[in-house]
């Protein structure tokens, strides 16, 4: 048995020794230093004009915007900030039509997969619209 176990440490041990002399930062620092890898990081001005979700608040009347622009594959997302009335949606697109009311902060959130130009209606007010674009 001390045979078997003095052969499994020299084997371990000489496969340790070859592996590091194959790889020397192995010893050096144990594995490889992620502190170097550099992740790009887009630009304030390139964050601002292709955000990934783009927000638009609907406060029981109108929506804080009317026009706006999304890249394919964004997000936007609808906040109902009206404590008092929900908001109920009718859009040319199934995924921002609404099938119940949504209460204050509740949001609907969908992802465009398709380029085109689509609106989005308030059921009590069909006058309030917002046209997206998605380019």
């Amino acid at each position: 048995m001390k045979k078997k176990l003095l052969l499994f440490a020299f084997a371990f041990a000489s496969g340790f020794l070859t592996h590091a002399l194959v790889f020397p930062d192995f010893l050096a620092n144990g594995f490889t230093d992620v502190s170097k890898i550099v992740i790009p990081q887009p630009s304030p001005e390139q964050k601002q004009t292709d955000p990934l979700i783009t927000q638009i608040t609907f406060d029981g009347k109108k929506f804080s915007r009317h026009t706006i622009r999304v890249s394919f594959s964004r997000y936007l997302e609808i906040i109902n900030t009206n404590p008092k009335q929900q908001m109920w949606l009718i859009s040319n697109l199934p995924e921002l039509t609404t099938e119940r009311g949504y209460g204050e902060s509740e949001a609907i959130k969908a992802q465009f997969n398709e380029k085109g130009t689509f609106v989005v209606q308030d059921k009590n007010n069909p006058s309030e619209r917002l046209v997206i674009t998605v380019k």
